[in-house]
C-alpha cells in the first residue's frame, strides 16, 4: 500500500471513530451517571439503612443537583475514598434540606390539625353570639 491509501484510511478510521463517540457521548454519561449514582445510593445506604424516606429524599435531591457530573474525576471514580469525601458534603446538603422540608410539612401539617379544630367552635361561637344579640334586641322592643 502507498503512504497515501494509509493516510486515507487512517483518516476514514479516525473521522468515524470521532463521530461514533460524539453520537454515543449522552448514553456513555447516562451509563456513568447511573453508576456514579449506584455508588452514591450504597454510601446514603450505608450511613441511613432505618430510613428509606430520606435514602428516596437525598437521592431525589442529588440528581436534582446533578452531584454525579461533581465527582467525575477518573481517580475520584475508582478510589472509594476519595469518592466517599468527595460526595459526602452533597450528602449532608442533601439530607439538610430533606430534614428542612420534611419539619416544614409537620409542621403545616399540625397547623392545619388545629385550625381544622379550631375553627368550627369559633364558628358555632360566632353563631350564638349572632343569636345572642338578635334575642338581646328583641327583649328590648
Amino acid at each position: 500500500m502507498k503512504f497515501c491509501q494509509i493516510f486515507v484510511l487512517t483518516s476514514v478510521c479516525c473521522l468515524t471513530i470521532g463521530f461514533a463517540a460524539v453520537a454515543l457521548k449522552p448514553k456513555i454519561k447516562s451509563i456513568v451517571d447511573e453508576m456514579i449514582y449506584g455508588k452514591i445510593h450504597l454510601i446514603v445506604k450505608s450511613q441511613h439503612a432505618k430510613n428509606p424516606k430520606l435514602i428516596k429524599c437525598i437521592m431525589d435531591v442529588l440528581m436534582e443537583n446533578e452531584t454525579a457530573n461533581k465527582c467525575y474525576a477518573f481517580d475520584v471514580m475508582f478510589n472509594q475514598d476519595t469518592f466517599k469525601s468527595c460526595v459526602q458534603p452533597f450528602i449532608d446538603g442533601a439530607k439538610s434540606q430533606c430534614g428542612i422540608s420534611r419539619f416544614s410539612q409537620q409542621l403545616i401539617f399540625s397547623i392545619s390539625i388545629v385550625f381544622l379544630l379550631i375553627f368550627p367552635v369559633i364558628i358555632y361561637g360566632f353563631i350564638h353570639l349572632i343569636f345572642y344579640l338578635i334575642n338581646l334586641f328583641r327583649s328590648d322592643a
